[in-house]
């Protein structure tokens, strides 16, 4: 057994903490049309929004080393090489490049809330696309990188002094 051999599990773990937060997006879809007349409220949820999945993986991989997801599929992060508990550090700094996708984004999100007439700036949407972009483009980047590596680390594994394997 390969105790790097993680990608399946890896996707797989991130299907699953994604089908955690999905109840999150309709409550966030909800709030965000209940709250539209309360601007303060709304900054205020928009902030905890964007923090929630960020507090997650960081606590979690911080505390465990996995999320509930990497729990259910039989994975966890370690250091590199030594293969030693992650510290919270290390969590965050694997999550570093969506820290501040998401902080922008709150940012231009809070200007829209706080201006409305902003929501129709062509460039603060092209701002967003580009956000939307990087993200995606970071995921890429990770998954590629993760795939043509021994160990299958992905590009924050490397930066963080991580590595994923399997626990069973």
């Amino acid at each position: 057994m390969n105790k790097y051999n993680t990608s399946g599990a890896r996707f797989g773990a991130a299907m699953i903490d994604g089908l955690i937060f999905l109840p999150i997006g309709y409550l966030n879809n909800y709030l965000t049309e209940v709250l539209s007349n309360k601007a303060g409220l709304l900054i205020i949820w928009t902030v905890i929004f964007m923090c929630i999945y960020q507090f997650y993986t960081v606590f979690l991989h911080g505390k465990y080393g996995q999320t509930f997801g990497k729990m259910a599929m039989g994975v966890k992060i370690v250091t590199f090489p030594e293969e030693l508990p992650i510290s919270y550090f290390q969590a965050f700094i694997r999550d570093l490049p969506y820290f501040f996708i998401y902080f922008f984004q709150t940012v231009i999100l809070i200007s829209i809330i706080l201006f409305p007439r902003l929501a129709y700036n062509s460039s603060l949407s092209t701002t967003l696309e580009i956000l939307n972009f990087a993200g995606l483009a970071w995921l890429l980047l990770e998954i590629i990188s993760m795939l043509f590596n021994e160990k299958r680390r992905a590009v924050h594994d490397f930066i963080a002094k991580t590595v994923v394997i399997k626990t069973g």
